[in-house]
């Protein structure tokens, strides 16, 4: 049976980047996008962001295309969010997203986030510039 473990940083913004992630949504688009991605069989790391765009750095299962499990993620989120508050505003993310995929050594692996984990204080894995210094080739 074949191994894969695909790491991804992940990041959308809400539509036209209105700042549509208040302290009230916050807690609920979090819960929302981190039960979708656990749901499609993904490890939530870390999920944080601001007022208009998220953060998220999971595994993907190999068996799912990379825009199909964001599109699945944020689709979900936002619908679910919507259908919770008639009368508010509609929330919507914008088309677009990033994914940049991540070495394994990169993840805090020894700490997922699980469903039930408070999202108060999770932080984003640090990415090494790209103006580092290549590793060295062994002799």
């Amino acid at each position: 049976m074949p191994y894969c473990q695909l790491f991804y940083h992940l990041v959308w913004s809400t539509k036209h980047r209105e700042p549509r992630i208040t302290p009230e949504v916050e807690p609920i688009i979090y819960n929302l996008l981190r039960t979708k991605a656990i749901g499609l069989g993904g490890t939530v790391f870390a999920l944080n962001g601001s007022i208009e765009h998220v953060h998220l750095v999971t595994t993907i299962p190999s068996r799912i295309a990379v825009a199909t499990f964001v599109g699945q993620v944020k689709g979900v989120a936002s619908a679910k969010l919507n259908k919770s508050r008639p009368g508010a505003p509609p929330f919507y993310w914008q088309e677009e997203y990033g994914a940049l995929p991540l070495m394994a050594n990169a993840c805090p692996m020894s700490s997922p986030m699980s469903k039930t984990r408070s999202n108060t204080t999770p932080s984003i894995v640090p990415f090494p510039s790209w103006n580092e210094p290549k590793a060295k080739k062994c002799a």
